[in-house]
């Protein structure tokens, strides 16, 4: 096979079957008016961004109310309380985009993420909201100010089917807040969290614990905020070609190629 032969067979197999690579979650297909949110109260279920789908659950009784998530872009970090439920305490998304995320875990993975078709989960960026942030620091009507021993723990589990169903495949814990001394905060801060040991999951499933607990569960308001979730694969989530399809490109074009070699040699005076 001659070098020009050659080179044509690694250009048809390149084109022809498109790299993987990596790519980012961040919302940005979700543009909001500033300084507002979506929680679902159109009833939609949920939200899809560039391939993954959020779960939503909105609730017409007591006024409305919600579980899994809300897109939001409000900025208010330095305003506690429950009115301000949809604000993260860093001010801002971690990314370029306006838009992040905001969960409410009103039990175990009852927030989920499914992850577009072909990918694999490679990292997230999580933070507080100013609601919890604020609790955790100086306590509220229901929840303890935070000191020396306690914590509010984020669980990110794997699943190897839709929804946070199927097998778990591995877990990865991060600390929303860990008090070793009585001086020390909540994250206030955008953290990249490594999750690529679920490298099988097709979904995540979300589940917070804390330190302050009553008699009727968890006192700590259970609201984090993730953005920029980076995974691995096509950003459509669309299957590889076949190798045998590759191949046939591949072989066609050689052959068109050794073809117009022999009309050119006998045609050449």
């Amino acid at each position: 096979m001659n070098s020009r032969l050659f080179s044509v067979l690694v250009l048809s197999l390149a084109f022809a079957s498109p790299a993987l690579a990596n790519f980012t979650v961040d919302f940005s297909d979700h543009p909001l008016p500033a300084n507002s949110f979506d929680n679902g109260s159109n009833h939609s279920g949920g939200f899809f961004s560039s391939g993954a789908f959020l779960n939503n659950q909105y609730h017409n009784e007591y006024g409305g109310y919600w579980n899994g998530w809300s897109l939001s872009n409000v900025n208010a970090p330095t305003t506690g309380g429950f009115g301000n439920q949809y604000a993260v305490v860093t001010g801002t998304t971690s990314t370029a985009s306006s838009t992040y995320a905001v969960a409410y875990d009103g039990g175990p993975n009852s927030s989920y993420i499914n992850l577009p078709a072909g990918s694999t989960p490679l990292s997230i960026d999580v933070t507080n909201t100013a609601y919890a942030y604020y609790s955790m620091l100086n306590g509220d009507q229901f929840a303890k100010k935070f000191a020396t021993g306690d914590f509010l723990q984020l669980q990110i589990s794997g699943y190897t089917g839709a929804s946070a169903t199927g097998t778990k495949v591995g877990e990865i814990d991060f600390n929303l807040a860990n008090y070793k001394t009585d001086n020390d905060h909540p994250v206030n801060v955008w953290s990249n969290v490594n999750i690529s040991s679920l490298a099988s999951a097709q979904s995540l499933g979300f589940t917070m614990t804390s330190s302050d607990v009553g008699q009727f569960g968890i006192n700590t308001p259970l609201y984090f905020a993730v953005d920029r979730i980076g995974l691995g694969g096509t950003a459509t989530g669309a299957a590889v070609p076949e190798p045998s399809s590759v191949l046939l490109v591949a072989v066609g074009l050689a052959g068109l190629l050794a073809a117009r070699g022999r009309f050119r040699k006998i045609t050449r005076p």
